[in-house]
């Protein structure tokens, strides 16, 4: 890929401010972004070639110089950003407690909640109250139940399927035991099977 096509696609894939994205109030350096804002790379090459600078130099050469520029730069304006956001902070701090039409419409709205709140558990507190009556006297009842027919044991549980087959069973047998007698009854009834059926049930 061409040079000039690679630094563009990283000019557009880095930060442009040199800072990455951050919910902090002083965002990280992008370390990237200022080098490829120095020209580190392509420089260090040519600094290296030249033998710049010596080994034993206590000064720094160009490119150092401009990346302490580019942190200070950045260190400069996250403050400036910082004491802007600290400003409008402090001017809505300001604003409220000199209006007292803001105090008194939050204690307003505070004293509203806390009035809510209290109708509100005591209709459920009455409401827990009924419920509670209705389990107790369920209880006396099923105690008294209990004593009035000597038991000792658990009541049996019975499903509404089984309710069903129960039904379903005793219904059988009342149809035969009327079809059986009707059978019997018919001998003795003017309107004979259909009589004796229907004096058997």
């Amino acid at each position: 890929m061409p040079s000039a096509l690679s630094d563009l696609i990283k000019s557009l894939a880095g930060s442009r401010e040199g800072v990455l994205p951050s919910i902090q109030a002083f965002p990280p350096v992008d370390i990237e972004q200022v080098a490829r804002n120095c020209r580190l790379e392509a420089r260090a090459k040519e600094s290296g070639n030249l033998n710049q600078p010596a080994g034993d130099s206590d000064v720094g050469d160009a490119a150092e110089s401009d990346i302490v520029a580019q942190i200070e730069t950045l260190a400069r304006k996250a403050e400036e950003d910082y004491r802007s956001q600290l400003d409008v902070y402090n001017g809505r701090i300001r604003r409220d407690s000199i209006s007292a039409s803001g105090k008194t419409s939050i204690e307003a709205a505070g004293e509203s909640a806390l009035a809510d709140f209290r109708v509100q558990a005591v209709d459920d507190f009455n409401q827990l109250y009924s419920a509670r009556e209705e389990v107790r006297g369920r209880e006396q009842e099923f105690e008294a139940f209990r004593r009035e027919h000597n038991l000792a044991r658990l009541p049996n549980v019975v499903s509404t399927r089984e309710r069903w087959y129960r039904g379903l069973l005793v219904a059988i047998f009342v149809v035969l035991e009327s079809m059986l007698n009707g059978f019997f009854f018919a001998r003795g009834s003017e309107a004979g099977l259909i009589g004796g059926v229907t004096q058997a049930f």
